[in-house]
C-alpha cells in the first residue's frame, strides 16, 4: 500500500489543485498516515477534521492494489452526511487521473469505485446517525469515522455496532468538539482504564494555520498562555473576531477542547438529547419554498445487499400537511450585524412541539427581513407570531404588528418577560413537548443559556456561542410562547403583565361562574390582591 509519504505527496497535490495556497497543517499529515486500531480525537472548530478523513478515505481506496475498501461516515445528520461526501467527491475530481478509479457510483451519500480488474468495488458512504450493521471491510485501511460523537443522541449503540465492523480489518475513529462533562465522547477521553486501546488526539486552534499565524511558535508557548495572550500573540483576525463576540467558556469549549460542567447549564444536554428523536430521516427544511414544495433526496445510501452492492433509495421529504406537521407558531429574534435574525417555525400537533425550521438571515438589511417575513405569513398558515420588539426590532415589531394585526404581535424582552419564556422552554423540555432536528446550532444555543443572580437580586438568562448569542433559544422561546397564548382565550403571557398592572377601571370583570358562592369568594379575593399592588 501507498507509503507515508506518498500519501502526504497525493494530499498535497490534490490540495494544490484546488488552490494554490491550501497546504496540510503538521497534525493533519500526521493523521493522514496513522493507521491505529482506535482513535479519540477532541478538536477545534473549523480546523479541517472532516476534510482531512475525507482526504485520507480517497487516498486508501485508490491504490491499485486496493479490493473491497469500505469506510463509513457516521454524521449528527443528513445535511451533514451529504457534505463529506461532497468533500470526498470534490478531492476526487482533483486528484490526477493515474489515482482516480472509475466510479460505479456518485450519490448524495456514497461513492463507488471499480476496483483493479472490476472484480470488486471500494466504497466511501456517509451515513446520517444510524447503527452500522450490514457493513464492514476486509482490509486494514478501512473502517468507520463517527463525527461530531458529542452530537449524537444514542451514540452508544452505534459505538457498539460499529466494532464488529472491525472484525476483518480496519480502524475506528471517532472525533468532536467537546460539549459537557458526560456522555461516551468525553468517558473514552479521560478513562484511561476502560479504553485503554484509544489512542487520544488533541488538536486546539494553534495547531490550524487558518487560525494560527504561527503554528510552530504556538506549539512551543501557546499552552503555556492565557486564552486572551494566546489569541492576540497568535490569532488570525477571524479567530480574534470570533474570540471578540463570544463569551470567554463559550470560546474555550468551541475552540480550546473544554468541556463545560453540566451543573451550570439551564438546560442540560441530556434534557436536549432527550427531545431529539433518533430518526435519521426527520427532516429540518431550510427555507420557505421546501416548506412549500417538499424535497426529493435521490441515491441516498441506506446499506450495503449480500453482495456487498450498496442499497440506494429516493427519499421523498413531504410539503407541509397540517395532519402530519400540527399547526404553525412562529418566533423571530431580531438581528442584522453581529446577532442573526432568526425565524423559527414550530408544528404543534397532539401536545408535541416540533421544530421544523430554524432560518438564519445574517447580515441581512431590514428591507430583505420584512420580504421574508412577508411572504413566510401569506405563503403559510402560521398562527401566531411574536417577534422580539427590543432595540432594533421596536421599528420592525411595529410594521409586523401593522401588516399582520391578528397574527403578529411584538415583545419587549425585559429581564421579566426573558425569565418567563425561558421557563417556558424548560418545561416544555422537561415535559419532552418538543421534537428536535440533529442542529447542532439549535442544541449549542439551548444548552449555551445560563442564569445568574444580578446585582439587584433578578435572575437573568444569557448565553454564547461561536456562532450566535443564543439567538435560536429566544426565537424558539417565542414560538413557544405563541404556542401558549393561543391556546387560551386569555393571554397567560405578555397581555397578562399589562392586566395585572392596569388601574381596575380597564381590568377584566369576573365572568359569573352560575355559583353565587364561589363569585363572592372571587370578588373578595380580587380586592384583597389589588389592595395589596396598591400599596
Amino acid at each position: 500500500m501507498w507509503t507515508d509519504d506518498e500519501k502526504i505527496f497525493i494530499a498535497t497535490t490534490a490540495l494544490t489543485n484546488m488552490n494554490p495556497e491550501n497546504k496540510l497543517d503538521f497534525w493533519q499529515k500526521w493523521y493522514l498516515c496513522q493507521n491505529n486500531k482506535f482513535t479519540h480525537t477532541l478538536k477545534s472548530r473549523r480546523v479541517g477534521y472532516s476534510y482531512i478523513n475525507s482526504m485520507r478515505s480517497l487516498i486508501h481506496s485508490a491504490h491499485p492494489k486496493m479490493t473491497k475498501y469500505q469506510n463509513v461516515f457516521v454524521s449528527y445528520n443528513m445535511t451533514d452526511s451529504i457534505e463529506k461526501i461532497k468533500e470526498a467527491r470534490n478531492i476526487y475530481m482533483n486528484l490526477p487521473e493515474r489515482w482516480q478509479k472509475p466510479l460505479v457510483t456518485d450519490s448524495k451519500t456514497a461513492l463507488e469505485f471499480w476496483d483493479e480488474g472490476k472484480k470488486s468495488k471500494s466504497q466511501i458512504i456517509s451515513l446520517p446517525n444510524r447503527a452500522l450493521r450490514g457493513f464492514g471491510t476486509a482490509n486494514p485501511e478501512g473502517g468507520a469515522l463517527i463525527d461530531e460523537m458529542p452530537m449524537i443522541r444514542e451514540v452508544e449503540q452505534i459505538y457498539t455496532s460499529a466494532i464488529p465492523i472491525l472484525a476483518r480489518g480496519g480502524t475506528l475513529d471517532v472525533g468532536g468538539t467537546p460539549l459537557c462533562k458526560s456522555g461516551l465522547f468525553y468517558e473514552i477521553q479521560s478513562d484511561l482504564v476502560k479504553y485503554p486501546d484509544f489512542k487520544r488526539l488533541e488538536v486546539p486552534w494553534w495547531y490550524a494555520s487558518v487560525l494560527c499565524t504561527d503554528v510552530q511558535g504556538a506549539i512551543t508557548y501557546a499552552k503555556h498562555m492565557t486564552t486572551h495572550e494566546r489569541v492576540e500573540r497568535f490569532g488570525q483576525p477571524i479567530l480574534i473576531t470570533m474570540f471578540q463576540n463570544l463569551g470567554l467558556n463559550q470560546f474555550q469549549q468551541e475552540f480550546e477542547m473544554k468541556f463545560q460542567d453540566e451543573n451550570e447549564a439551564f438546560i442540560t444536554l441530556e434534557m436536549i438529547m432527550a427531545c431529539t428523536p433518533q430518526d435519521p430521516d426527520m427532516h429540518e427544511y431550510i427555507d420557505i419554498s421546501e416548506m412549500l414544495s417538499g424535497k426529493l433526496l435521490t441515491g441516498v445510501c441506506t446499506g450495503t445487499s449480500v453482495n456487498d452492492g450498496l442499497k440506494m433509495e429516493d427519499i421523498w421529504i413531504p410539503a407541509y400537511d397540517p395532519a402530519i406537521h400540527g399547526t404553525l407558531y412562529a418566533g423571530m429574534d431580531l438581528g442584522r450585524t453581529k446577532d442573526a435574525s432568526i425565524f423559527t417555525i414550530i408544528g404543534f400537533l397532539n401536545g408535541k412541539k416540533r421544530v421544523l425550521m430554524s432560518y438564519e438571515m445574517k447580515n441581512k438589511e431590514f428591507d430583505e427581513q420584512r420580504e421574508f417575513v412577508s411572504i413566510a405569513m401569506a405563503s403559510l398558515p402560521i398562527q401566531m407570531l411574536l417577534i422580539d420588539k427590543t432595540g432594533l426590532g421596536t421599528e420592525f415589531g411595529e410594521w409586523a404588528e401593522k401588516k399582520f394585526p391578528t397574527r403578529a404581535k411584538g415583545i419587549h424582552f425585559t429581564n421579566e418577560v426573558k425569565e418567563v419564556m425561558a421557563n417556558k422552554v424548560y418545561l416544555s423540555h422537561e415535559r419532552l413537548e418538543y421534537v428536535f432536528p440533529m442542529n447542532r446550532k439549535l442544541h449549542a444555543d439551548i444548552h449555551c443559556i445560563r442564569k445568574t443572580i444580578t446585582a439587584m437580586k433578578f435572575n437573568r438568562y444569557d448565553g454564547h456561542t461561536k456562532d450566535s448569542h443564543a439567538d435560536r433559544f429566544w426565537s424558539l422561546a417565542l414560538a413557544t410562547v405563541a404556542i401558549s397564548d393561543d391556546e387560551s382565550s386569555k393571554s397567560r403571557f405578555y397581555s397578562g403583565f399589562r392586566e395585572k398592572n392596569a388601574p381596575i377601571s380597564q381590568q377584566k370583570k369576573i365572568v359569573s361562574s352560575g355559583n353565587r358562592e364561589l363569585d363572592a369568594l372571587k370578588r373578595q379575593a380580587r380586592r384583597g390582591h389589588n389592595a395589596r399592588r396598591i400599596r
